[in-house]
């Protein structure tokens, strides 16, 4: 299950000049505007790179809905689908709330998991007992951790310019995770299996 990571939110509320949360503070004002922003922030950076450690594949099941789309089938994504990536066939597809339309017959999804759970699985003790995210990699914490602090600078003190520039290296390190993502999520293509000599 999820709990705020403590080290990440502190670094966060030090960027923005504020003092650290104590491991059991789960009162002060400061602990309530972390755990106001936090999964918001998190499922936000999530969006924004197809980071490797979070890709999953996952076939999709039929939607039991009218469907009134120009596409042969209508299906339900995943819960923890936290950003689509494909459909490994390539297929075409539109989204429209949490149903993908598509034309292919039995259509996997490639996407970045957010951790979300079946409502009523998690544990009710943890910040956010509804999410149980994989660990992602260290550029996507960066990012993270950037994006939170942009949040707490415009909450804490209005400072608008303070938020562009955490926001601005919060997306530098997004653009380079996403270039890493897409170096290490896959090796050279496959080469025909024969050659002439």
């Amino acid at each position: 299950m999820m709990n705020i990571d403590r080290a990440l939110a502190n670094r966060a509320l030090a960027a923005v000049g504020q003092s650290e949360l104590d491991s059991a503070d789960t009162s002060s004002k400061a602990y309530l505007m972390v755990k106001k922003f936090y999964l918001t922030t998190m499922l936000e950076s999530l969006e924004t790179a197809s980071w490797t450690s979070g890709k999953k594949r996952r076939g999709l099941e039929k939607a039991a809905i009218d469907n009134y789309t120009d596409f042969a089938g209508a299906y339900r994504l995943p819960i923890d689908c936290g950003k689509i990536i494909e459909l490994t066939d390539k297929s075409f597809y539109i989204v429209e709330g949490n149903i993908l339309y598509t034309d292919s017959n039995e259509p996997v999804l490639v996407y970045v998991t957010n951790g979300r759970l079946a409502e009523g699985t998690g544990n009710p003790d943890e910040d956010f007992p509804d999410y149980a995210p994989p660990e992602y990699e260290a550029m996507f914490y960066q990012a993270f951790e950037l994006r939170l602090a942009s949040k707490f600078a415009l909450e804490l003190s209005g400072e608008p310019d303070l938020h562009r520039m955490l926001l601005q290296e919060a997306a530098m390190i997004e653009a380079a995770g996403y270039r890493n993502s897409k170096t290490l999520s896959a090796g050279k293509k496959k080469g025909k299996q024969w050659w002439i000599g």
